[in-house]
């Protein structure tokens, strides 16, 4: 079908990929919804945002179920009267994608906003189950009555909606893509095969990690690791070994969106006392710094980062690394 709509504003700047913005999805019936998302891509007509399940509960739909620690990569367009919401859990597992009937979006003062016109589609991961939703409330919005001409684009972009994705969207580029900061970490073990880690609070909750941080423009991943030991823990004494892990994580951060590649490298080095440089402690906020022996982290009710630490640390140091990195998940 012909495209539904013109973009509203030919003149409407683009979006900076890496930037925050925060959407609003207008409803006609239910409240608004605005949560934080991180923009992926904005080419003009076509704009990708990604962040995590914007409600602090989870939603039992039925087919699917939203629960905190999902990802939604969400697909909008200024010329068409839909968008595509891919989502997956925290691992990684895609659960399906969400779409939504909606007017063209549009950005206004920082916000990007969407305008639902209470038509949507569910389409399993598999691709096998594909259903309409929310019919009902599309006739109770009145808008047949009040705007006619919108109402029939709005069955005409369900149809359309529908045909895509019982085609499996082709045509549509719905590859995520990479994400937005590339980041280094250092497995760091002393002669004893302890660990240094460093803790981060956000709000009410904290975490142990492996020190480290995001890769700054012409850096290797070999000088930006070196750097981020000097600036995090004060050594200079590094010895920075294979490439061992890799993780996504994508989420909130006191009150910003991220979506974060990391490469972890192993390291060795003699016992030291950590030693943050006041830049890394302004920057990073680390709450503490300390060294860890294999028992201890497994025996630990911490929270770790990637959450696997405690048995993935004591792998390396019976196993030795892998010949290639492996993806440690969250």
């Amino acid at each position: 079908m012909s495209r539904p709509a013109d973009r509203s504003d030919p003149e409407e700047a683009s979006l900076t990929p890496g930037s925050q913005v925060r959407v609003r999805l207008v409803k006609a019936i239910h409240p608004n919804v605005e949560y934080d998302a991180v923009v992926i891509g904005d080419d003009g007509v076509h704009v990708v945002v990604r962040g995590p399940w914007a409600e602090e509960e989870a939603r039992d739909l039925g087919f699917v179920r939203f629960e905190p620690g999902d990802v939604f990569t969400e697909h909008y367009w200024r010329d068409r009267l839909y968008s595509i919401k891919e989502v997956r859990d925290e691992g990684g597992l895609l659960k399906g994608w969400y779409c939504d009937v909606a007017r063209p979006v549009r950005v206004e003062d920082g916000l990007l906003i969407s305008e639902d016109l209470d038509l949507d589609l569910w389409v399993s991961a598999d691709g096998r189950t594909v259903l309409r939703l929310d019919e009902d409330e599309f006739a109770a919005s009145g808008l047949a009555a009040t705007d006619p001409v919108t109402a029939t684009k709005a069955l005409d972009a369900l149809a359309e909606l529908e045909r895509l994705a019982r085609g499996g969207f082709a045509g549509i580029d719905l590859q995520a893509p990479a994400a937005s900061r590339q980041a280094v970490r250092v497995l760091l073990f002393d002669e004893e095969d302890r660990v240094l880690l460093v803790r981060f609070r956000d709000g009410d909750r904290s975490w142990w990690c492996t020190p480290g941080g995001g890769i700054e423009p012409g850096e290797t991943d070999e000088a930006a690791a070196l750097r981020e030991i000097r600036e995090e823990l004060g050594s200079e004494s590094v010895q920075l070994g294979p490439c061992i892990w890799t993780r996504r994580h994508i989420g909130v951060f006191r009150g910003r969106p991220f979506d974060q590649s990391e490469r972890i490298y192993l390291g060795r080095v003699a016992s030291f006392e950590p030693r943050p440089t006041p830049m890394a402690l302004r920057e990073h906020g680390p709450d503490d710094l300390r060294w860890w022996t294999l028992d201890e982290l497994g025996d630990a009710s911490d929270e770790f980062a990637p959450r696997r630490l405690p048995t993935l640390a004591r792998d390396i140091v019976q196993a030795g690394p892998p010949e290639t990195p492996i993806d440690v998940g969250v």
